[in-house]
C-alpha cells in the first residue's frame, strides 16, 4: 500500500529544502539545498573586453579590432528531481529502528518536486535495492504531485524473522521508465533501515 500526502503549503523556499540531521538519511540534504537553488539560478552574463591597440605612427591605418560579443550560459531545468524535505525525509521509522521478527511497520518519506515537470499517476515509487521486508516493488502514485509541491510516501513493510540488520534503498520511476531520486546527483535513494532483535523465551522451571 502506497499512501501519498501532498502538504498544504507546497511552495516550500528553496533555503528549507535542506538541513543537517542525526540520522544518515539526512547526509543528502544539506547538498539538496545547493540542487534546488540552482533550478531558479539566473542566466549568466559573460562579457569579453577588449582592449584598442595604440595608433600607429608609420603613417599605415591600423585594421579595426572586432566588436566585442556578449555570451549567455543559462542552466538546464531538469524535469525529474526529488530533493529531501525539511527539516527531515524520515517521517517514521529512523536509521536502526530496533524491531521484532514478523513486527509491522509503515515507512514514510517526505520528499519534495523540484525539478520542472509534475508527477503523476504514471509515476511510482520502486524498491531499488536490498531488502524487501514485504512490501511490493513497484507501488503507483495516487495522485498529481505539482513542481515545487512537498509530498509523503508511505510503504507497509513486515521485519524479516531473522535477526539482524535490514536496509531497503527505494527511487522514483517517471511515466518511461526512468529511475531518479535525491543526493547530488539526483541519483541517490532513499531508505529504510531496521535492526531486527533476537526474542529470547524464558524458560519455566520445575520445582
Amino acid at each position: 500500500m502506497l499512501g501519498l500526502l501532498a502538504a498544504a503549503g507546497c511552495n516550500m523556499p528553496s533555503s528549507e529544502v535542506a538541513t543537517q540531521g542525526m540520522n544518515v538519511t539526512q547526509a543528502y540534504q544539506t547538498v539538496e539545498a545547493h540542487l534546488t537553488a540552482a533550478v531558479g539560478l539566473p542566466s549568466i552574463v559573460v562579457t569579453e573586453t577588449l582592449v584598442a591597440p595604440p595608433p600607429l605612427t608609420d603613417g599605415n591605418v591600423s585594421t579595426p579590432m572586432p566588436t566585442a560579443t556578449t555570451s549567455r550560459i543559462t542552466p538546464s531545468p531538469i524535469c525529474d528531481q526529488a530533493a529531501a524535505a525539511y527539516p527531515k525525509i524520515d517521517i517514521t521509522i529512523d536509521d536502526n529502528t530496533e524491531m521484532v521478527p514478523g513486527q509491522t511497520f509503515t515507512k514514510t518519506w517526505r520528499v519534495v518536486n523540484v525539478g520542472t515537470c509534475p508527477w503523476t499517476t504514471e509515476y511510482a515509487v520502486v524498491l531499488f535495492s536490498g531488502d524487501r521486508m514485504g512490501a511490493s516493488d513497484s507501488i503507483a502514485f495516487t495522485e498529481n504531485i505539482a513542481p515545487n509541491q512537498t509530498v509523503d510516501i508511505s510503504v507497509d513493510m513486515v521485519a524479516p524473522t531473522d535477526p539482524g540488520a535490514y536496509q531497503g534503498n527505494w527511487k522514483l520511476r517517471n511515466a518511461a521508465g526512468q529511475y531518479f531520486g535525491i543526493g547530488p546527483s539526483g541519483s541517490s535513494p532513499f531508505w529504510v533501515r531496521i535492526e531486527v532483535i533476537q526474542v529470547l523465551t524464558s524458560t519455566p522451571t520445575t520445582t
